[in-house]
């Protein structure tokens, strides 16, 4: 998953650089700004996943380094199940969506483009589930003092 959002940065970034370019000549790429739009979630639901599993996640670790012992796996464990919590609901909020705009071939943007919503909803649900298995894989490791 995380090399396909590698390869979508790479080419939304030619196909906006192309487009930025045939404006200057009159040769305007139609529905780039509908693309990118859609492109921003779909990168970030598709990286997600990879950067969880390699730790590289932004956090803050201000009280974490201060607390020791059974406090920092307490807040670990917390961090943990408040990230499952997260992605459940986001899961159990999403799949309806996913299902219907699957069912009913439904399509995003106006006019020169139409994008079909079902990937990027089926992309949210993949993510969220490699999510909460990582979660809880990682809740095993603070239980197993790996973490």
């Amino acid at each position: 998953m995380a090399f396909a959002g590698a390869v979508w940065i790479a080419v939304l970034m030619i196909i906006i650089v192309a487009d930025v370019i045939g404006r200057n000549i009159n040769l305007s790429i139609t529905g780039i700004p509908e693309i990118a739009r859609y492109s921003v979630p779909v990168i970030t639901f598709l990286q997600l996943p990879y950067v969880l599993w390699k730790g590289r996640h932004i956090r803050s670790t201000v009280i974490l380094d201060k607390v020791k012992g059974r406090w920092n796996k307490l807040l670990q464990y917390l961090t943990w199940i408040l990230m499952i919590m997260f992605f459940s609901l986001l899961l159990y909020a999403i799949w309806p969506q996913a299902w219907t705009s699957f069912i009913t071939k439904e399509f995003t943007g106006e006019g020169s483009i139409r994008i079909p919503t079902a990937p990027l909803y089926f992309i949210i649900v993949i993510s969220s589930i490699c999510m909460i298995i990582q979660a809880l894989l990682l809740l095993n490791d603070i239980r197993k003092n790996r973490a």
